[in-house]
């Protein structure tokens, strides 16, 4: 006789799920099924960390069961409190004193954090998870004013004191001059490049080379990019002779031979900490031995250049440049992007070479950085209209 199985009611689209953290990876893999950038998908892993250690630790309830009062208290937490629990620098997320917090967060963070939100719930209610969406119904926020790219640019002689700055800085130790090289590299090539951040971390030490032109024979230094906004990868990144005395002097640093062996397999950016799982007792054999951590996050190249530039900001207050100082307290990683960016329009590059090199899909992206858009309609606008 056939045996007959009366199968549960499936109630949702998501198949078995232990809780709402299980719910929330079926989602993070659907983004990945749908060619999700590898650096966007760790800035919504990095959301969903947020959201689980604030739900673990804040006593509220599981997200499938919030509603409008819940989302409101979250967003207040992560305005008004997230800073009172920033994580002690050197914490595995294994450890119970770890959190998802590195230092208060900036509006556009909070923006982001609720849009990031917003696309999961929406998820969760169309696969049938939840029977509300607590997010529905808000809209989308204002969006924040925008600068312009131009208007996010250093001007050359505030670049010029940032590295002085380094430059003449006591380094007391064998780490601080190895930080020292480290972050001047790292600086040098952000702005040398244009690349963004995820790009460069993603890169490694052999990803430096030399390219011989078909033409006319010249030999150019370039790095082969691994990562690339919307996962894209393989582009060559040009190096001039400022970024590539640079890395060389940055490798030397950390007792590599200047030049890459094909076998070496240190990321492209070190951190000055040795790898202690590459065995040894001290720090310093493993120094000797030239085991160094690499640096993969976003975060860690933030953090670097807002460390040289708002120390820059700090000499140039004492010295009453008050308004440059302002200036440098606001540069991030990117700001580094739009300055390579703004250079290139300004000296009169073509814009489709400006274009290529920011690896801009649209063309228009790179206009943001001048006013020929204005210029272009008022030309066409001025020579229609009749004169009277």
């Amino acid at each position: 006789m056939d045996m007959i199985h009366e199968l549960a009611p499936v109630t949702h689209n998501l198949g078995h799920v232990v809780d709402d953290w299980a719910a929330a990876e079926v989602w993070l893999q659907v983004l990945v099924a749908r060619r999700l950038s590898p650096a966007t998908l760790d800035t919504y892993q990095r959301e969903i960390r947020r959201l689980h250690w604030y739900c673990r630790t804040q006593a509220a309830q599981t997200p499938a069961r919030w509603n409008y009062q819940d989302v409101l208290a979250y967003g207040e937490f992560l305005k008004l409190r997230a800073s009172e629990h920033v994580c002690p620098a050197g914490l595995r997320p294994d450890d119970p004193r770890w959190t998802p917090f590195r230092g208060p967060l900036a509006e556009s963070s909070l923006s982001d954090a609720h849009k990031i939100l917003r696309g999961l719930f929406n998820f969760w209610h169309q696969a049938g998870y939840i029977p509300r969406n607590p997010y529905s119904g808000w809209g989308q926020a204002n969006p924040l004013h925008k600068a312009r790219p131009s208007h996010r640019a250093v001007p050359g002689q505030l670049l010029d004191v940032v590295m002085t700055k380094m430059d003449l800085r006591p380094k007391r130790t064998a780490i601080d001059h190895l930080i020292y090289y480290r972050n001047r590299f790292l600086i040098l090539l952000l702005l040398g490049t244009g690349l963004r951040a995820h790009e460069a971390l993603a890169c490694n030490m052999t990803d430096v080379g030399q390219h011989t032109d078909p033409l006319l024979g010249d030999v150019y230094w370039g790095l082969q990019l691994r990562e690339e906004k919307g996962g894209g990868s393989g582009n060559l990144a040009y190096l001039d002779e400022l970024v590539i005395d640079a890395f060389h002097i940055y490798r030397e640093a950390f007792g590599l031979p200047a030049d890459p062996p094909p076998n070496e397999d240190n990321g492209l950016i070190l951190s000055p900490l040795t790898d202690r799982s590459a065995g040894g007792k001290s720090a310093t054999g493993r120094r000797r031995r030239t085991q160094w951590r690499t640096v993969r996050t976003r975060q860690t190249a933030w953090n670097i250049v807002k460390a040289e530039f708002t120390g820059a900001a700090l000499a140039l207050r004492d010295e009453g440049e008050t308004a440059a100082a302002a200036l440098l307290e606001r540069v991030s990683t990117h700001w580094l992007r739009h300055t390579r960016a703004t250079e290139l329009v300004l000296s009169g590059h073509d814009m489709r070479v400006v274009a290529e090199m920011m690896r801009h899909k649209d063309i228009r992206t790179t206009m943001r950085y001048t006013n020929l858009e204005f210029f272009d309609l008022a030309r066409q606008l001025r020579a229609s209209r009749p004169i009277r």
